[in-house]
């Protein structure tokens, strides 16, 4: 067995392989920046599963759609996490691929998993739709999470995702984040704005100077991010409010940009997003600490 590795290596389709092959028993650690899981493995088969709130098969499901991530193989350690799995482990890999390739289709159309989607007044379903798209517009005569949405549907979570696209791509549909995701959301959209008119304006050493930057106070602050080639690429959000981790790191990253290209390069940006933000999501802004310097901006512009 592999003691330790990178999921961007070894899939967790081929861990999980390689532990049924060798009927392995131990504990199989996964982590992220503000995320973990844990499944335990008895002479080749899973026992148990946690990730974040989610126990048994959802957990094995959930840690199917990490793309990246760390893994600790311990052997002949088990019995520390609840949450008994109950199917085999080729029905528990065929079910978690399947909703990985879903979720991955899915996921660059929708916003998020955990957003609260509406049906939007006045929008009748398209004569387009299929029968899944139709049943989950139905089913959304209240605000409904995509795993809400499956649960009442009676199906995964991607399958839910996946029916939600045609109706969200037609404008039918509202979404209303939490605080927290939302929050990692807009920092997504201002550090993404941030590194791309960075690099536009600035060397090829300078950026890459700035890269390595973002990624060290990203990894001190347990954030889930990536820089590849000029481009702020967020990952998944972290288990608990990542809400003050952001705020540190868009100030010192603002800091560090206003060094190189002026304070009005920085509080501009900010005044763009404060400009063009939807209502619901201007005290986000403000807790990200955007506001103020949004209004400096402004003012400079004047």
């Amino acid at each position: 067995m592999i003691p330790q590795g990178s999921l961007l290596e070894f899939s967790l389709s081929d861990i999980l392989q390689i532990v049924s092959m060798e009927e392995a028993t131990g504990t199989l650690e996964l982590s992220a920046p503000g995320r973990s899981g844990t499944i335990e493995a008895q002479r080749g088969k899973i026992a148990a599963a946690i990730c974040g709130p989610k126990l048994g098969d959802e957990a094995v499901y959930a840690l199917f759609l990490w793309e990246d991530g760390q893994f600790i193989w311990t052997p002949n350690s088990t019995g520390r996490i609840q949450g008994p799995v109950e199917l085999p482990l080729g029905d528990l890999s065929r079910e978690g691929i399947h909703r990985r390739d879903l979720w991955r289709m899915a996921r660059e159309v929708l916003p998020s998993l955990n957003a609260v989607f509406r049906r939007k007044p006045g929008f009748e379903p398209s004569a387009d739709w299929t029968q899944v798209n139709l049943g989950a517009w139905n089913a959304l005569d209240a605000g409904l999470t995509v795993g809400d949405l499956g649960r009442r549907l009676k199906i995964s979570p991607a399958a839910a995702a996946q029916a939600l696209l045609a109706p969200w791509q037609a404008g039918a549909l509202d979404a209303e984040f939490p605080a927290a995701e939302l929050s990692w959301l807009l920092f997504g959209r201002l550090m993404g704005d941030l590194v791309s008119r960075f690099a536009d304006i600035s060397g090829l050493k300078m950026t890459e100077a700035f890269a390595g930057f973002l990624s060290e106070r990203a990894r001190a602050r347990g954030l889930d991010v990536q820089i590849r080639a000029g481009k702020f690429i967020p990952g998944e959000p972290p288990q608990e409010d990542p809400t003050e981790g952001c705020r540190e790191m868009l100030a010192g990253v603002s800091e560090y940009v206003s060094r190189l290209h002026g304070v009005e390069f920085v509080d501009r940006l900010y005044s763009d997003h404060v400009r063009t933000a939807q209502a619901s999501e201007l005290p986000a802004l403000e807790r990200l600490g955007v506001a103020g310097r949004a209004a400096a901006g402004q003012a400079a512009g004047d």
